[in-house]
């Protein structure tokens, strides 16, 4: 392109001398700033490079102080064993010198022992109260073993459990006895009443049927007062074997079979324990059994507001338990002939849901010849209070024996 290019002269116009001058001083100013231009890469080479060493410099210090971290962190490790081992040595030291402390000390007491025990020798044979023979057997010495001290522990708490369980097999054997002979008195006593009325009845001549009943009545209380003899006989053997049987260490024989004040010590320790631990045991039983009173008490209180809430009933509804109680009782003699067989017993329900007042509902219930009647009955209703059954023979015959009855009304 530049071989091609053709030059062309172009005549320059006149121009102002004014003109001239203005750019001749443009001339001059662009000539001054180009040697500013011309330096500016060269210090910006300079400055890079300066920069780039800065760089290389902040990188080796960086480097030169993670290294002294390091070592320091090293130093610091190593100063943290080295106290630990020191803390190690100084906890073993104070082990090795309370063992060695506790050995000075069993030491002392077992060399003071034998000093006591050389001055009673001393002492007795002085006195002329003690033989040669005997003062050398005194004068032999047997070391504490913690292993036969333990032995002789575990032989001792078991006799101690075998002790207490005898003696709560014998008081629970004294009371199933005490039982069965308040038991035999009650049978006794019904036997003895029962004979008083089968001989009144032979003398005004009551029906045979009568009789023959009464004789089966007796004969059950027989066979039943013969059954808890045997029971009460069989209780009194028990006791005797259980007491013939029973081991253990008294105190003069545990005494005697101590060696040394270690072992007294040892013993004295665990038993100890044990009484603790007994205690606490019994402590933890009482408390329950008073929650359990708690708790009867409680019950009982509830059953005597309820039977305060039923005889309230009884008296704001005009109810009268004799009127209710005839039925039964002109039933009774009919009843008697009857066999052992179960029974209609029919029982009154009175509805007091209502605001009218109580309207009494026959109700029939089955109830056997050996069984007792209830007093009171389920309500019609939900809630306590709003129903109430009642037998018609009254309280005196729910209480009693819905059994064979003779003429006269005894059973």
């Amino acid at each position: 392109m530049g071989a091609n290019m053709v030059h062309t002269v172009i005549p320059l116009p006149q121009l102002d001398p004014k003109l001239l001058l203005r750019n001749g001083t443009r001339v001059l100013s662009v000539n001054q700033v180009s040697p500013v231009l011309i330096a500016t890469p060269n210090d910006t080479e300079s400055i890079l490079e300066s920069m780039v060493k800065l760089m290389n410099r902040m990188k080796e210090e960086a480097q030169r102080h993670k290294e002294a971290d390091l070592e320091k962190k090293r130093e610091i490790a190593q100063l943290r064993k080295a106290s630990r081992r020191q803390e190690h040595q100084i906890r073993s030291l104070e082990s090795d010198t309370k063992i060695k402390e506790v050995l000075l000390r069993r030491k002392n007491e077992e060399v003071s022992a034998l000093r006591r025990a050389t001055r009673t020798n001393m002492s007795n044979k002085a006195a002329g109260r003690v033989g040669p023979r005997h003062t050398t057997a005194r004068s032999k010495t047997i070391n504490f073993s913690p292993k036969v001290a333990k032995q002789k522990w575990q032989a001792m708490e078991k006799n101690i459990s075998k002790m207490a369980l005898n003696k709560q097999a014998v008081a629970a054997i004294e009371r199933e006895m005490e039982r069965q002979i308040a038991e035999r008195e009650r049978l006794s006593h019904e036997l003895e009443k029962l004979t008083r009325q089968r001989d009144l009845m032979c003398r005004s001549g009551t029906e045979e049927v009568l009789l023959q009943d009464l004789d089966e009545q007796i004969e059950n209380i027989r066979a039943n007062i013969e059954y808890v003899q045997e029971n009460i006989t069989e209780a009194q053997q028990n006791i005797v074997q259980v007491e013939e049987t029973k081991g253990g260490l008294d105190g003069l024989e545990l005494g005697q079979g101590l060696i040394d004040v270690n072992e007294a010590r040892y013993f004295i320790e665990k038993l100890y324990n044990m009484t603790v631990s007994q205690t606490y045991t019994a402590a933890q039983k009482e408390l329950s059994i008073k929650e359990m009173e708690s708790k009867l008490n409680e019950m009982n209180q509830r059953n005597k507001v309820q039977d305060e809430l039923f005889q309230h009933v009884v008296r704001t509804q005009g109810l009268d338990l004799a009127t209710l109680s005839r039925p039964v009782s002109s039933n009774s003699s009919n009843s008697s002939s009857r066999s052992t067989s179960p029974t209609d017993t029919p029982l009154f329900t009175f509805d007091l849901s209502g605001d009218s007042g109580a309207t009494p509902v026959l109700v029939r219930s089955r109830r056997s010849s050996v069984g007792f009647s209830r007093p009171f009955g389920s309500v019609r209703g939900a809630p306590c209070g709003r129903g109430v059954v009642g037998p018609l023979g009254g309280l005196d015959d729910w209480r009693r024996p819905s059994g064979r009855r003779s003429k006269g009304g005894a059973v």
